[in-house]
């Protein structure tokens, strides 16, 4: 199932010789598909699951510079928070004064990992002490005294880590700086707790042989450019940000459609994504050639048809709007990290 978008392709540029004219009337091609194979099986319901709870500046309804003190706060968990804490510089703690930290009040299950996102403004060495205990947390205060701080369950070290493992049965957590300020952009706390529907048994269904394609292509007169004398290349071009991907005549990839004209390359799924790790960039696709040694491109310009202009999120939508289902899609880049959870 596909959804298909061309434009035509006139002369390359002004300057484009007579001899390779024949590409006024070549158009690209470009669809979108993708593949799956589903497997359903049956499986035991675990008796426990994980909840993250994330915690950052906005959640914490502090704002400006002083340090103040907050309870009763909730995320995902079952787990209450309360802290003391400044919004100078997002999530903010400092270790003078004995009074600042953030404490669980409430329990969210047992707690297995922390992970922080670090303030690039955080002194590296800066250190996040954990500590953890089977009784409540009153205020950030008790991570102060020796009796009623808990137990140390280990640091995180700006410059050196950002997350920490959590071994042992722990309900209750604390955290505070070892010394000095420190500023964070984010804290996760992971619970583990009882899986209500436990006992009982649950389909899963995953997917596997997942294909994810972009075919472009051009049609018309392809004979012809192999005749021309001084064309040594021509193709599929594809720039995303800074990176450009060429897909050659002469490729493996290429593969003919005799019956429609259509000459076809399958463009790479690492070819679109710009600069980062996901795929939120727009990416161009357009034809070239290569003729005496100069490479030409069509003039957007001239007629903006020439260069075709992309993103995932135009893809997908072209796609659901020919009333195909892109969950399986959303599933799979979602398994590769490549979008982000309701992108």
């Amino acid at each position: 199932q596909e959804s298909s978008t061309s434009f035509k392709f006139y002369k390359v540029k002004e300057s484009a010789p007579t001899e390779i004219s024949v590409l006024n009337e070549v158009s690209a091609y470009m669809s979108l598909s993708y593949k799956y194979t589903a497997n359903t099986e049956t499986v035991d319901i675990p008796s426990t699951k994980e909840v993250t709870d994330t915690l950052n500046k906005a959640w914490t309804g502090v704002s400006g510079t002083a340090y103040t003190e907050w309870s009763g706060k909730t995320e995902t968990s079952s787990a209450v928070y309360a802290g003391q804490t400044s919004a100078g510089n997002e999530i903010q703690l400092k270790s003078s004064d004995s009074t600042s930290g953030i404490v669980t009040t409430a329990s969210g299950g047992k707690v297995t990992k922390i992970t922080v996102k670090w303030n690039s403004s955080t002194t590296d060495g800066r250190t996040l002490d954990v500590y953890g205990k089977n009784t409540a947390y009153t205020k950030a205060t008790e991570l102060y005294n020796s009796s009623t701080r808990g137990t140390k369950l280990g640091s995180i070290k700006k410059g050196t880590s950002t997350e920490l493992t959590i071994s042992g049965d722990y309900k209750y957590i604390g955290l505070r700086s070892n010394s000095g300020a420190m500023y964070l952009s984010s804290i996760e706390i992971v619970w583990e707790t009882i899986n209500e529907g436990a006992g009982g048994t649950q389909e899963v269904t995953t997917y596997s042989d997942s294909e994810f394609r972009l075919k472009c292509g051009v049609s018309a007169n392809i004979n012809e450019l192999k005749n021309v004398d001084g064309v040594t290349e021509y193709g599929i071009c594809v720039k995303a940000g800074t990176k450009t991907a060429k897909y050659t005549s002469t490729a493996k990839s290429w593969t003919t459609n005799e019956e429609n004209s259509i000459v076809y390359v399958v463009i790479s799924l690492g070819d679109i994504i710009n600069d980062t790790d996901k795929l939120s960039a727009q990416f161009t696709v357009q034809a070239y050639v290569v003729y005496n040694g100069e490479t030409y491109y069509p003039d957007n310009d001239i007629n903006a048809e020439r260069v075709k202009t992309y993103s995932v999120a135009s893809l997908v939508a072209e796609y659901e709007g020919l009333g195909y289902s892109v969950e399986h899609l959303y599933t799979y880049l979602k398994s590769l990290n490549l979008i982000e959870e309701g992108a």
